[in-house]
C-alpha cells in the first residue's frame, strides 16, 4: 500500500532467499503468499474503523485514504509497475518493455514474483459503502455502489451462461434424453456463483447519507439506480427458474429421489438471486 506502482525490493530478495533454500535441501518451492478475500476485508475494516475513531482531521483522511488504497491496490494492481530503484514515474522505455518483478531458481527458470489479486465480495462493497457514507465521501460511494451493481451484471450473465452450456446438449431441436448417468454429471459440475451481489443494506446507507446531506439529487440518483437493480434481479431470478423448471420436467422419468436433487439443487441456486 505504501508503493502501489512496485513491489518493494527487501520483498523480492527474502523470497527469492526462500526459493534458494528450499532447492537446495530437496524442498517444494514455497508459494508467493496470497492475498485472499477476506484478508482484503479485513483491512478495508481497520482502516475504515481507524477513519471513523480518528479525532483530528488529517488522521480521519489518511485512514481513509488508505481503505481506497487497500481496495484499489489489491484488486486492480498496475499491469506495468516501475524498478524499485527508480525514485520517480517511468522512462520512456517502459511502454515498450514493462518492468515485471521476478524470482529465477537455480536451474535458470524465472517466474514472475507477483502477490495473488483477490476478488472482492458482497462484504467487501458493504464496508467501502458504509464507510464512506459515515464519512460523508459521496462521490466515492455513488461509485462503490455503481462498481458493485456492474460487477454484479458480468458475473451474473456468466453464471447463467455457463448453466445455459452445460443443458445446451438436452435443449437442442433434437434432444438427448437425460438418463441417470448424466444427471449424476450434471450434478457435479463445479459451477461458481457470483460474488457479488447488491443488497438492501448498501441502499440504505445510502438514503441514510443523502438524507442527511439533503441532497435530492443523489436520492434521485439512487432510486433510479434501484429500480435498475430490481429490473436486473427480476429477468435473473426468470431466466434461473426457467432452467429449473425444464429439467424438472426432464427428469420426470428418473428416481424420485434423482428427480429432487436436481430441483433442489437448481431451485437453490434461483433462490439464491434474491440475497
Amino acid at each position: 500500500m505504501a508503493q502501489p506502482d512496485t513491489i518493494p525490493a527487501s520483498f523480492i530478495s527474502q523470497f527469492q532467499r526462500s526459493v534458494d533454500d528450499a532447492q537446495e535441501k530437496g524442498a517444494p518451492i514455497p508459494s508467493l503468499p496470497s492475498i485472499s478475500t477476506q484478508t482484503l476485508n479485513t483491512v478495508i475494516r481497520l482502516t475504515g474503523e481507524n477513519a471513523l475513531r480518528a479525532s483530528h482531521l488529517t488522521d480521519r483522511t489518511k485512514s481513509f485514504s488508505k481503505m481506497v488504497a487497500a481496495f484499489e491496490c489489491f484488486t486492480a494492481p498496475l499491469s506495468s509497475m516501475r524498478r524499485p530503484d527508480e525514485a520517480f514515474g517511468y522512462g520512456d522505455e517502459d511502454d515498450d518493455d514493462p518492468y515485471v518483478p521476478t524470482v529465477t531458481l537455480l536451474d535458470g527458470t524465472i517466474f514472475p514474483a507477483r502477490p495473488s489479486t483477490p476478488e472482492p465480495n458482497s462484504q467487501t462493497f458493504d464496508y467501502l459503502l458504509a464507510y464512506s457514507c459515515q464519512t460523508d465521501h459521496r462521490l466515492l460511494a455513488k461509485n462503490y455502489l455503481k462498481l458493485a451493481f456492474e460487477q454484479e451484471r458480468v458475473q451474473s450473465r456468466s453464471f447463467r451462461e455457463t448453466v445455459a452450456k452445460l443443458l445446451h446438449p438436452f435443449r437442442t431441436a433434437r434432444p438427448k434424453p437425460l438418463n441417470s448417468a448424466e444427471l449424476s454429471v450434471l450434478l457435479q459440475q463445479d459451477v461458481p456463483l457470483p460474488r457479488v451481489q447488491t443488497n438492501q443494506h448498501m441502499f440504505k446507507v445510502m438514503v441514510h447519507l443523502a438524507k442527511r446531506k439533503h441532497d435530492v439529487q443523489m436520492l434521485m440518483w439512487i432510486l433510479n439506480l434501484e429500480r435498475s437493480v430490481v429490473i436486473h434481479k427480476e429477468q435473473s431470478l426468470r431466466a434461473l427458474v426457467k432452467m429449473a423448471t425444464w429439467i424438472k420436467d426432464r427428469c420426470a422419468t428418473l428416481s424420485a429421489s434423482n428427480q429432487a436433487a436436481v430441483t433442489g439443487r437448481c431451485y437453490l441456486i434461483s433462490m439464491e438471486r434474491l440475497c
